[in-house]
C-alpha cells in the first residue's frame, strides 16, 4: 500500500529505529542462521515450507525464503505484517509511538488515510466505529467441496446444530491460500467484523488464515453467547475456535483468542462486556518459556500464559486453568478443551482443572510461576 510522500520520510524512521529481532521474536520462535546476524524462521508464510527456509537478515534488515524467493523484492513492512498476522497500519501505528519525539497526532491520522479500506464498511454501532467485512466462502454449503468442510467439521466433533449456531461457512480459497476452508465468521452484535479459516485436510501450511483485524477480535461474540457473559461477568479465555465451542459444550462461557496473545482491543472487548473476572486456559505449551527465549533474557518461566495472567491482572480478577501432565487418554495425544467436543473424558478432566485454577494473586500462583 502506498504511503502519502509528505510523512514517507517518517515511515522509514520509524521502520529503521525498530529492533525487528526482537519485535519479530514475540510471535514467531527465531532460530540462528550461517552467519552471526542471521536468523531463521520454521515456516515460510507464502509457500508454506516449513524446513527453516525463510533467512532474516537482523542488521541489513534483509531475508529471503530460499523456496519461493519470498523477500526478494519485498519491503520490511510485508515480513513484520506477515509474520505477525496484522495489517501494516496496526504495525505503522503501533511502531510510530517509539519515534523520538513522539509523532504528533496529525501523523498518524495521515497513517490511517493513507491505506485503502474498500473491503470494509465502516458503521456507527453504539456510538462506536465498527469495521464491517466481507465474509468469504458459502454459508449453505453447497459448494462441491462442502462435503469435505463439513466431514472435517463433524470428525472434530461438532454437530448440526453448531454448523447453525456458530454460522460456519465453507471457502475453497482465502487469499493466495487453496483449502478447502471451513470459515469461522466473528458476529458482533449480528454484525460480521472478523473471519478465521481453518485448512480442513492435509498438514499443508498455514493451518489457519484470517481477516487481517483477527487480533482485535474474540470469537464467538454474536448476541447469543455475549448475554450470558454479560449476565455472569465472567469468561474462559481459550487459544482457538474448537476450544471455545468445547468449553461452551459444556456450559461453560469462553471467549478464543485466536491465538497465544492478548491485544489491547481484545482487552477493552472485554471491558465493554462488563467482564470482571476471568480464568486463563491456553495450552499447556504456552505456559513454557523456550530455551531460547530464556537465553535471550526471558524472566518468566511460564511463558505466554505467565505473561498474559500478569498483564490481565490489572484490568481484571483473573485465575489460571494448568492443562500440563494430564493423564493418558487412549483416544487422543493433546487432551486440550478443543478434544471436549469429541471425547468425554476429557471433558470431565477439563472441568476438574477449571475447578481448580490458580488466583493470581496466591501463594500457589507465585510457587506455579516458579515451575
Amino acid at each position: 500500500m502506498a504511503l502519502t510522500k509528505s510523512f514517507d520520510q517518517k515511515i522509514r524512521q520509524v521502520l529503521e529505529d525498530v529492533d525487528i529481532e526482537e519485535w519479530l521474536s514475540q510471535y514467531v520462535d527465531l532460530k540462528p542462521g550461517g552467519q552471526l546476524s542471521e536468523r531463521r524462521i520454521e515456516t515460510c508464510p507464502k509457500c508454506g515450507n516449513s524446513n527453516f527456509k525463510v533467512y532474516i537478515n537482523v542488521e541489513r534488515r534483509l531475508w529471503i525464503c530460499h523456496v519461493c524467493e519470498w523477500g526478494k523484492s519485498s519491503q520490511l513492512i510485508d515480513l513484520l505484517s506477515e509474520l505477525s498476522g496484522r495489517t501494516a497500519l496496526d504495525i505503522y501505528k503501533e511502531l510510530s509511538q517509539a519515534v523520538k519525539p513522539a509523532p504528533s497526532s496529525d501523523f498518524v491520522n495521515l497513517i490511517n488515510s493513507s491505506f485503502n479500506q474498500t473491503r470494509s464498511t465502516v458503521v456507527n454501532e453504539d456510538e462506536n466505529l465498527l469495521q464491517v467485512v466481507s465474509l468469504p466462502g458459502d454459508v449453505d454449503f453447497s459448494s462441491s467441496f462442502s462435503s469435505r468442510v463439513l466431514s472435517y467439521v463433524y470428525a472434530r466433533g461438532m454437530v448440526s446444530d453448531d454448523v447453525h449456531a456458530y454460522k460456519l461457512r465453507s471457502a475453497y480459497k482465502l487469499f493466495s491460500f487453496t483449502g478447502p476452508f471451513v470459515v469461522f465468521p466473528v458476529l458482533y452484535k449480528g454484525l460480521p467484523v472478523g473471519w478465521q479459516g481453518r485448512r480442513v485436510s492435509g498438514k499443508e501450511e498455514p493451518k489457519y488464515v484470517s481477516s487481517d483485524n483477527i487480533g482485535n477480535w474474540l470469537w464467538p461474540i454474536d448476541t447469543a453467547f455475549t448475554d450470558l457473559v454479560e449476565k455472569e461477568k465472567h469468561v474462559v479465555l481459550v487459544e482457538g475456535v474448537f476450544d471455545a465451542a468445547g468449553m461452551w459444550r459444556l456450559g461453560i462461557p469462553a471467549f478464543c483468542t485466536f491465538g497465544k496473545k492478548i491485544s489491547e482491543k481484545q482487552v477493552q472487548l472485554l471491558k465493554d462486556l462488563g467482564v470482571r473476572s476471568l480464568s486463563l486456559m491456553w495450552d499447556a505449551d504456552a505456559a513454557v518459556t523456550s530455551l531460547q527465549k530464556r537465553l535471550g533474557g526471558a524472566k518468566g518461566l511460564r511463558g505466554e500464559i505467565e505473561s498474559a495472567a500478569l498483564r490481565l491482572k490489572r484490568n481484571f480478577s483473573v485465575k489460571v486453568v494448568d492443562l500440563s501432565n494430564p493423564p493418558d487418554f487412549p483416544d487422543t495425544d493433546k487432551p486440550d478443551p478443543g478434544e471436549i467436543l469429541r471425547s468425554s473424558s476429557v471433558a470431565e478432566w477439563i472441568s476438574s482443572r477449571v475447578d481448580a485454577a490458580i488466583d493470581v494473586n496466591s501463594t500457589q500462583f507465585f510457587q506455579w510461576r516458579l515451575g
